[in-house]
């Protein structure tokens, strides 16, 4: 079960996750559902996931992977992607040419088309809406939901930092230890908890 909404933070509850997901395949900007599911499923930036480019991403083998070439750090980052991500990705509508996974512009002008994309803030209010979640709910707030699933599937703060990809000086150690094993099985419970709210029945 996810931690509970409090006044200071917003996180969706599993079925909050299953309409948001739900609105997200049936809106009509198909790129801009898929980036949101994107981001609650990998808890990156918004702003990561907009510029993510088909040439950082590996889906061969066991473990795919994405390589954030340069986060707010100042560094890049490998993300771990749990089985949900990559086969979002996996089954993502590829645009020849087109070096953006979420795509922005517009096909009929060239030159702004191969642009990642833009400003989603009004498609995800409609995906909103439409899942019927109201409250104010922001699109980093996805991000917050990621870490609170993490903290809730047994994970420590410790595995929050590390898949959020948050940096110090003071934790920058603590982060060249973890495993691989241990980073990509914090994807897998994500994985875990996204399915299940997929599963949730209302009328459970």
């Amino acid at each position: 079960m996810l931690i509970e909404n409090n006044k200071r933070e917003r996180f969706l509850s599993p079925a909050e996750i299953k309409r948001l997901f739900d609105a997200a395949d049936s809106d009509q900007n198909y790129y801009a559902g898929q980036y949101i599911k994107f981001l609650l499923l990998t808890g990156v930036r918004r702003s990561e996931a907009a510029n993510a480019k088909w040439e950082d991403v590996n889906l061969v083998g066991e473990r795919p992977t994405w390589i954030i070439p340069l986060t707010k750090s100042g560094k890049s980052r490998t993300v771990r992607l749990n089985r949900l991500a990559a086969e979002l990705l996996h089954n993502l509508q590829r645009i020849p040419g087109h070096p953006y996974l979420f795509p922005g512009g517009n096909p009929k002008k060239p030159s702004s088309y191969a642009q990642p994309i833009q400003s989603p803030t009004k498609a995800f209010n409609r995906m909103l809406k439409r899942a019927g979640i109201k409250g104010p709910f922001c699109i980093h707030q996805l991000r917050h939901t990621h870490a609170s699933m993490i903290i809730n599937s047994g994970g420590s703060l410790s595995d929050v930092q590390a898949a959020l990809g948050h940096s110090s000086s003071r934790m920058a150690e603590r982060y060249s230890h973890y495993a691989d094993n241990r980073l990509e099985q914090t994807g897998q419970q994500i994985a875990n908890c996204v399915e299940q709210a997929l599963r949730f029945s209302n009328q459970a």
